[in-house]
């Protein structure tokens, strides 16, 4: 099988798996939010005067960074498809990235980043339901700890 056609037979599954409900379509919808999220707060990072909330921005990013490693690992251990070009995170994240949104203040920034993660943890939430009624028990019990992170930085 050549690199084109592995790559169409890619294509066709991905769009086959975003159509039915299961816990692999949507942790690429959170593997997706991940990486906006990842770059969202470099994007922060590099752009806020206030040494404290670039440490909370660079803390985050490794955080998310290591996430969506963690997952992936799971999704690759089943032969599920991980997006990985920014077409996919554009199309599967539900997240917005606005080169604007750097010059907001900390505390506008630090509400944005809440405002993701409440965001994110409606497809976390979703996936953890999924990953129980499919019996994929490490997917569920990463994804519980992924929302447990997301609640703790909320509150």
């Amino acid at each position: 099988m050549t690199i084109d056609d592995q790559y169409q037979k890619e294509l066709k599954q991905s769009e086959v798996d975003h159509h039915t409900p299961t816990a692999m379509a949507m942790t690429s919808h959170i593997l997706a939010n991940l990486e906006l999220l990842k770059l969202k707060t470099r994007q922060f990072r590099y752009y806020q005067s206030d040494v404290t909330v670039q440490a909370v921005m660079a803390g985050l990013e490794t955080s998310f960074t290591t996430q969506f490693e963690q997952v992936s690992q799971i999704l690759l251990t089943r032969l599920a498809i991980v997006p990985t070009t920014f077409a996919e995170f554009e199309e599967y994240g539900m997240l917005e990235l606005n080169g604007r949104d750097k010059y907001l203040s900390a505390s506008e920034q630090l509400d944005m980043i809440k405002d993701d993660l409440k965001t994110a943890n409606l497809f976390i939430e979703r996936g953890i339901e999924l990953a129980k009624r499919e019996n994929l028990f490490n997917l569920q019990m990463l994804l519980a700890y992924l929302l447990k992170f997301n609640h703790q930085f909320i509150a």
